[in-house]
């Protein structure tokens, strides 16, 4: 058990070698307490701090630091609710099939200065300067990161003017594109992108994963 810290407002305290402290009331406080209270004292120091490291660390500190805990680990109805995705090494979005999404769009929009030179599901430099030029054009914050905004941002570049269903399907080309390059299961809202697999085309989910 350690010893409670005095306190009060008109403590004074004298350091003596052999006799101790003596404080207001007559009260003799000897050297031994006054170690263990400075120790004491700097065990909450260290205490708080590491505490305070804890609550500032993400649970997985690959992810942006403000990405909500419960963000969709699959493009689901709107994008704004998907994961982010950023070009941090250990951010397990980054070499993902929304990587190949962001990537789609960027190649087909109508800017021109925002194409990450490839579709390859790896958000590396050029999808990093390629995001932060988007997000300048539609004057957003450029910070590299595809957080909610820029994910809404994103889909709005499909076109939903040409868009075509069939088979349970909504398929969409983004704005500048002739081909369709994404499509959306109208039951589940679930959403594909058309992607190089194998060395031929296919859909696959657009999700955290590179299938």
């Amino acid at each position: 058990m350690y010893e409670r810290p005095i306190t009060g407002s008109s403590m004074s305290m004298r350091h003596s070698a052999t006799h101790g402290a003596s404080i207001a009331g007559g009260q003799t406080v000897g050297v031994g307490l006054l170690v263990r209270l400075r120790s004491h004292t700097r065990w909450i120091i260290v205490s708080t701090i590491a505490a305070l490291v804890l609550v500032a660390t993400p649970a997985f500190a690959g992810v942006p630091a403000s990405e909500p805990s419960g963000c969709n680990t699959v493009a689901t109805n709107g994008w704004y609710y998907s994961c982010w995705v950023s070009n941090i090494s250990a951010d397990p979005d980054r070499i993902s099939d929304f990587s190949t999404a962001i990537q789609t769009v960027l190649s087909y929009n109508w800017q021109s200065n925002d194409n990450p030179s490839g579709i390859d599901g790896y958000f590396g430099t050029n999808s990093y300067n390629g995001t932060k030029q988007f997000q300048t054009n539609h004057s957003i914050s450029s910070d590299g990161i595809v957080g909610q905004t820029t994910w809404n941002y994103l889909q709005q570049d499909l076109d939903y003017t040409r868009q075509s269903n069939s088979g349970g399907y909504a398929y969409l080309p983004v704005e500048n594109s002739s081909g369709f390059y994404f499509r959306e299961r109208t039951t589940t809202g679930v959403w594909d992108v058309w992607r190089l697999k194998g060395g031929s085309w296919g859909w696959v989910r657009i999700d955290r994963w590179r299938s």
